[in-house]
């Protein structure tokens, strides 16, 4: 029977798929953190590893790269299954000595046991008999202890060339990020002792969390419950459980703008990261594959102003309550989010400063979003009066027509007229942000922006606009 360690400090999903895999005739073991991983893989000797990146203790390259550092473990295949807008550390993955890389999001269940069946190889031993382990009851909060931020800055934004998709994630040695890396076979490997590693675990506080209480989940002991049914049951308690969830997040997030010290705002801010976390995942396995694509980002772009809190701006903090704010809209109408409205969705930005177009047609791509750019409004005005957009990203200051003009002209068209249009310009007065509202603007982010925070309001207009057509 091949063996299989899932390391993933979410309770919920962890028990989940183990789960599933002990249905498929494997024999599963879970660690909670990178440590115990560490451990386990000396212990277990697993024939596989699905492993998350963020992890507390210890993140999940650090794992990657204890097992390639010994000879008996260098040849694992390790499967990376984490937040796809996490790109330094997936990079990093790569780096380490990752096997293949696949995105919570987009990545069903079904799907991850294909790829870990491809891997091993065909399975002669019958499926086990032993009674499965049901989920667990509730959505339960991850772990108490909060998982360190691992070092790294994202390539774009210290001026490389190398950022990724969202929808993605592959190789930093591909050329394009929609090849996946080379599927390694699981080979055969001795079973020598390996030494438990040593390193030491970082005292952290741990946060307090409310943790919504659901309905139980009841799975049948012997599998005979079908996928459809399952997923269906764990759907119908997570959108129970959905009014309770934002209005932790809002309460978080309005202990974060009211704390007083930095150490306090840098602690609340990580306690929103985790449930914003834990709602992504959440979201990704019960199928609410939009509401998780945008959860996902929302954890990036958190992660991002925990490591850079001098990014920590107005408009930052409008963007954090206006997605969460979302979110409230998103469980009122969930019977809206059928799957595939991110990958139909065209966006046209309109900028005639090079750099700042591709910034923004960067950030759109991080978000997974396909984009025209174009530098003139003339031509612009004309691409809007022939073709339809899901969003418009506007400069305000351009020769000839400028973004307000441009904007009150595109309201005019029949097929715009509610077409969200945010404005990218380094104008924040008060002034400027009453003409964007007068022009017919939907939004305003201040210059310079973090590309995840472009990403994140792009993401949530997109959403929000194609939740409306008929």
């Amino acid at each position: 029977m091949k063996r299989i360690l899932i390391v993933e400090d979410d309770v919920l999903v962890a028990n989940l798929y183990c789960n599933k895999f002990r249905m498929e005739g494997f024999q599963v073991d879970v660690a909670h953190d990178g440590l115990a991983g560490q451990q386990q893989v000396a212990a277990f000797k697993p024939d596989l590893v699905i492993l998350d990146l963020m992890l507390p203790k210890v993140n999940g390259v650090e794992v990657i790269k204890y097992m390639r550092a010994h000879s008996e473990l260098k040849a694992v295949p390790i499967v990376v299954f984490s937040n796809s807008f996490l790109t330094n550390l997936v990079q990093e993955a790569w780096k380490a000595g990752a096997t293949k890389c696949l995105s919570k999001t987009d990545c069903s269940p079904k799907q991850l046991i294909e790829v870990v069946t491809k891997l091993l190889g065909p399975r002669t031993e019958a499926p086990a008999s032993a009674p499965v382990v049901p989920p667990p009851p509730v959505f339960a909060a991850a772990p108490p202890t909060p998982p360190p931020y691992p070092s790294g800055v994202d390539p774009i934004a210290a001026g490389s060339p190398s950022g990724l998709p969202a929808a993605s994630m592959p190789a930093p040695s591909m050329p394009a990020p929609s090849i996946p890396a080379p599927s390694i076979p699981a080979p055969s490997i001795p079973a020598p002792s390996i030494p438990a590693p040593t390193l030491p675990a970082p005292t952290l506080p741990a946060p307090t969390l409310p943790a919504p209480t659901l309905p139980a989940l009841s799975m049948a002991a012997d599998g005979e419950k079908s996928d459809a049914v399952f997923q269906a049951e764990l759907r119908s308690s997570f959108l129970a459980s959905g009014p309770q969830s934002v209005a932790t997040l809002r309460g978080l997030l309005h202990s974060f703008t009211r704390s007083e010290s930095d150490v306090q705002r840098l602690s609340r801010l990580q306690d929103m990261n985790r449930q914003v976390r834990q709602f992504a995942n959440n979201a990704a396995i019960v199928g609410l594959t939009e509401m998780a694509r945008l959860a996902a980002a929302l954890e990036a772009l958190l992660k991002e102003l925990y490591e850079k809190p001098k990014q920590i701006t107005p408009s930052t903090l409008r963007t954090l309550a206006q997605t969460v704010d979302f979110f409230g809209m998103l469980f009122q109408r969930s019977s809206s989010l059928e799957g595939g409205k991110f990958a139909s969705a065209s966006c046209l930005v309109v900028d005639d400063e090079i750099i700042s177009r591709r910034a923004v047609t960067h950030s759109l791509d991080r978000a997974g979003l396909k984009s025209v750019s174009v530098e003139s409004s003339s031509v612009a005005l004309q691409l809007l009066g022939e073709n339809e957009f899901d969003l418009v990203v506007l400069d305000v200051e351009m020769p000839g027509m400028d973004g307000f003009e441009l904007c009150g002209k595109l309201r005019a068209l029949p097929r715009h007229s509610a077409t969200p249009v945010v404005f990218v310009t380094s104008r924040t007065d008060f002034d400027s942000r009453a003409m964007s509202i007068r022009s017919g603007g939907s939004d305003l982010i201040a210059k310079p922006f973090l590309f995840m925070e472009l990403a994140v309001k792009a993401l949530t207009h997109v959403l929000r606009h194609q939740m409306g057509k008929p």
